[in-house]
């Protein structure tokens, strides 16, 4: 296998090597990936964090004969605007992008064989607390997109803005939330939830279809539609709006 990086903010990764073909991810910038098989313009990826392979277009990854400087990562909790050492385009690095061995006094950081600087402070969490600081973060990416597949503020599905929150506070999730519910540790009762923990969601009967971030104020942050805060409580998400439960509470787990 072959290591390799992302040289775009994102890159969708598909179920088969063809645009047409479902989406089932995204590589962030700077997330690790290793280069399984190249078919004409695609390559069949297998990303570091969370075991997930698809089909990327070769055109947005690039690949190394030595494995690339991955030491000292940080991942970015907001937008970056960076721009590359040797042109002028500037490019909006998305939350949960790495960047390696940041030098904040040049304001630059290399990736892979790339130098790329930045303008002003790089961005940070607002709270100590790690649970709340998931809350935190989590609501801005509020009225996002819904996306089958996405992992960005642009876009995003409910497992992937669970992963993409907790991949910001460190913690690396599997991508779907039938695979989320097997981490952590299970909560008993609803009322013995706190701030950061998940709930997984679905039908009465049956797989896990959906997860959100419980806020420990009866309120649940998930993508349905798009970002948004709901009611919670022992039978799952209530519809304030249409009066009705959306989702089935089924299993709460802590991971932080």
């Amino acid at each position: 296998m072959t290591e390799g990086l992302p040289v775009t903010p994102l890159v969708p990764v598909r179920k088969m090597p063809s645009d047409k073909s479902e989406m089932v991810t995204q590589v962030l910038f700077g997330q690790k990936i290793f280069i399984l098989e190249n078919l004409n313009s695609w390559a069949r990826i297998h990303i570091a964090d969370d075991g997930q392979e698809g089909w990327a277009d070769r055109k947005m990854i690039r690949s190394f004969d030595m494995a690339p400087d991955l030491t000292y990562p940080y991942i970015l909790p907001w937008f970056l605007p960076v721009k590359q050492h040797s042109g002028a385009t500037e490019y909006r690095l998305p939350p949960g992008s790495i960047i390696y061995r940041p030098n904040r006094e040049n304001r630059s950081f290399q990736c892979g064989d790339r130098l790329y600087h930045w303008e002003g402070n790089l961005p940070g969490s607002e709270e100590k607390n790690r649970a709340i600081s998931v809350c935190s973060v989590a609501r801005r990416l509020t009225g996002s997109p819904y996306l089958w597949g996405g992992k960005s503020p642009y876009g995003i599905d409910c497992s992937g803005l669970v992963q993409l929150i907790f991949s910001i506070h460190g913690v690396f999730l599997p991508r779907d939330a039938k695979d989320q519910a097997e981490t952590g540790s299970t909560v008993s009762f609803i009322q013995e939830a706190c701030a950061g923990d998940l709930a997984f969601l679905g039908p009465p009967e049956g797989q896990i279809t959906h997860v959100g971030i419980i806020t420990g104020k009866g309120t649940i942050i998930h993508a349905s539609g798009m970002v948004r805060e709901d009611k919670l409580d022992q039978e799952g998400i209530y519809d304030a709006e249409n009066r009705k439960y959306s989702h089935f509470l089924r299993l709460i787990k802590r991971i932080l």
